[in-house]
């Protein structure tokens, strides 16, 4: 083996040395991050699962779903804010009632001076139409309200129609998100 020979067989095996070692520290990097992704993912075992619009689901020491008790965040978030509405429909679904019995539970203790309901609808069918749907929809929720004891005098309500949609896309899954009630909580 001539010299020449000799050094281009050393170059070869430094070029796959490197190579070699390029490999493996991509291969440490990418299990690194797989490995950061996967603990977020894996609890102790442990944890209860829990129903954040479920009424009386309180932590100790804290509000509905351990938001600050009497916080708008507990209830948006921990009652529920928002109430959904079949196609064409503005009758309280039994999950409906649930919630808004919930409402009605958190509006008793809390005493907010003012809590707008807005009604919205889905983009299908005319403006003119989805406008007073959506008000059949806000006064569905607000009698229900003060059947459960919410005094009617804080309670306003607005039908918005189709112009406030929370999701746009022309799927069944978005108009189901954008046929809904929204509590908005005003003065507390």
């Amino acid at each position: 083996m001539t010299w020449n020979n000799l050094g281009c067989l050393i170059t070869r095996t430094k070029r796959k040395d490197e190579k070699m070692r390029y490999l493996s520290k991509l291969s440490i990097i990418g299990m690194a991050i797989l490995l950061q992704a996967c603990a977020g993912m894996v609890g102790s075992g442990d944890e209860q699962p829990q129903a954040l619009n479920a009424p009386g689901s309180e932590v100790s020491g804290g509000g509905i779903g351990g938001f600050t008790a009497g916080s708008l965040q507990e209830f948006d978030e921990g009652v529920g804010g928002t109430v959904y509405f079949g196609l064409n429909e503005y009758n309280l679904t039994a999950e409906a009632e649930q919630i808004l019995r919930a409402q009605a539970q958190w509006l008793s203790r809390y005493n907010p001076s003012k809590i707008v309901i807005e009604g919205h609808a889905d983009e299908r069918g005319t403006r003119e139409y989805n406008l007073a749907l959506s008000v059949r929809r806000a006064n569905s929720v607000r009698d229900f309200l003060v059947a459960e004891g919410v005094a009617a005098d804080i309670i306003e309500t607005v039908g918005y129609g189709k112009e406030r949609p929370v999701s746009v896309c022309a799927e069944e899954r978005c108009y189901a998100q954008n046929r809904r009630s929204a509590s908005v909580i005003e003065g507390l």
